[in-house]
């Protein structure tokens, strides 16, 4: 799946979005992508759109009794296609999967596997029939599969073991139950203990937590056509964030070595994940052209997303002077780049990088006393450091008033630094651009003149300084 155009669907209304490669090559396999998207700005709706193509009847079972039949069964199915509808536009929906239409693919080509989160949240014990219910592997039942042919289910807990034992470095094994065909017993010999029933009370929930996840990886594994006509997808959504910081990069490096044979798609909220995840990809398994960065944000009510890496100052000034691009084109591309740099900069500052670009700006630029973070000549710091220096003062000076002294002292060293933060020039000088000219370029610029050259010229050096300080606090130096 290269890639999958989406309108009117949940979030997206009638401008849509293109998830995927920004520049796709049909004749290769399709890369996997990575996606960060706070909540709240169209990762589930696009996760759900994914599953309504492949999943369909499985969705629109969920929603409709099988009591209901005839005409009533039609109208309740038609009320199912509605509810994907967006609640603004109201219009039909429509997906298109490598610029076809979804209804005329061939999903006998495909074999598709999603988990979410929800699917490995704690419980009192692990019943596979239950955490296969929160996701979708393949069009027949993973029970039925493991329960009728024989060694399926003995192959699924073996890899789990192999990869516990090997990946993860963790002494846990698992075994099949005698108190139920699809029970899981957790076993850790060192601590003498093997429990089928109230796991939680006995073991590390984060270690529950990966056991499932394995469980479920493994299963797709096993149970995925070795056809390699067919396609193979993998969607995770959000899987990582009850696992700790280690299984975070044990997880990632057993995907992307031992699923190779299939498009992996991760969605993630987490943004120190996705900085992980990127860092390994570019750095660690040199697979980066095997890889897309995505990510989602919001501007002017609308939802958007960018591919990293994909523009640029210098692609904007090449495109110009190629003639690739008009002068209100090449307004409209460093206006969307400017957001784009907003947006990178809420991610790497933890600023809340769901905000609209223009109110993010608002707040960055409000009084220091509302300053998440900085930037010096020296380092970024942010409001999770002063945090931590103040819990240092509160652990280490146990005098109360020299405490309290001391806190007002970081506290105001904080506020003193943020004062000159060198971020904001750039920040400054580009948004009176984006107030005066560019707003020429963007929707309703009719009746008024394109930018002029020096605008141009002048907007692209500013953007040119604030891309170049992005990238030397994404290098963690300024």
């Amino acid at each position: 799946m290269h890639t999958i155009e989406i309108h009117n669907f949940k979030a997206f209304g009638e401008d849509g979005v293109v998830f995927g490669a920004s520049e796709p090559d049909f004749t290769k396999k399709p890369k996997n992508i990575l996606c960060y998207g706070e909540n709240g700005t169209g990762k589930t709706s696009i996760f759900e759109a994914i599953r309504w193509v492949f999943y369909t009847d499985d969705v629109i079972n969920s929603r409709i009794s099988p009591a209901l039949v005839d005409a009533a069964r039609d109208n309740a199915i038609r009320q199912v296609y509605v509810d994907q509808n967006n609640r603004i536009t109201k219009k039909d929906f429509s997906i298109l999967i490598n610029g076809m239409d979804y209804t005329a693919i061939d999903k006998s080509l495909y074999s598709v596997s999603m988990l979410t989160g929800y699917a490995i949240q704690s419980s009192s014990m692990i019943d596979l029939s239950e955490l296969y219910s929160f996701a979708h592997i393949g069009s027949v039942p993973p029970t039925t599969i493991l329960l009728n042919e024989e060694g399926k289910l003995d192959m699924v807990i073996e890899e789990v073991n192999r990869v516990l034992k090997e990946v993860f470095f963790e002494s846990i094994q698992i075994e099949k139950s005698q108190n139920g065909p699809f029970l899981i017993t957790l076993i850790d010999e060192e601590r003498d203990l093997r429990q089928d029933e109230f796991i939680s009370h006995f073991f590390n929930e984060a270690k529950i937590h990966l056991v499932k996840l394995l469980l479920l990886l493994s299963s797709i594994e096993v149970l995925t056509p070795t056809d390699p006509a067919i396609h193979k997808i993998l969607v995770l959504d959000d899987i990582f964030t009850s696992l700790d910081s280690a299984n975070r990069i044990f997880i990632f490096q057993y995907l992307a070595e031992r699923f190779r044979r299939f498009q992996i798609i991760l969605f993630t909220h987490n943004v120190n994940f996705f900085n992980l995840a990127e860092h390994l990809i570019i750095n660690h398994y040199m697979v980066s052209a095997d890889w897309t960065s995505l990510a989602l944000y919001e501007s002017n009510g609308q939802f958007k997303i960018y591919e990293k890496y994909q523009l640029s100052t210098k692609i904007i000034s090449d495109k110009l002077q190629k003639n690739e691009i008009n002068e209100h084109a090449c307004g409209n591309l460093i206006r969307k780049y400017f957001e784009i740099l907003l947006h990178q900069i809420a991610m790497l500052t933890m600023v809340d990088a769901k905000e609209e670009s223009k109110t993010m700006l608002h707040d960055i630029k409000a009084g220091v006393e509302n300053r998440n973070f900085f930037v010096s000549e020296y380092r970024v710091e942010t409001a999770a450091d002063l945090t931590a220096q103040i819990r240092r003062l509160i652990r280490d000076v146990p005098d109360k008033t020299l405490r309290l002294e001391k806190i007002e002292l970081a506290i105001q060293s904080f506020d003193s630094k943020a004062a000159s933060d060198v971020l904001m020039k750039a920040l400054d000088a580009m948004a009176i651009f984006q107030k005066v000219a560019l707003h020429k370029s963007s929707h309703g610029h009719a009746g008024l003149p394109d930018m002029t050259s020096k605008e141009i010229k002048s907007s692209l050096i500013l953007l040119g300084r604030l891309e170049a300080l992005v990238n030397k606090i994404s290098m963690g130096r300024v």
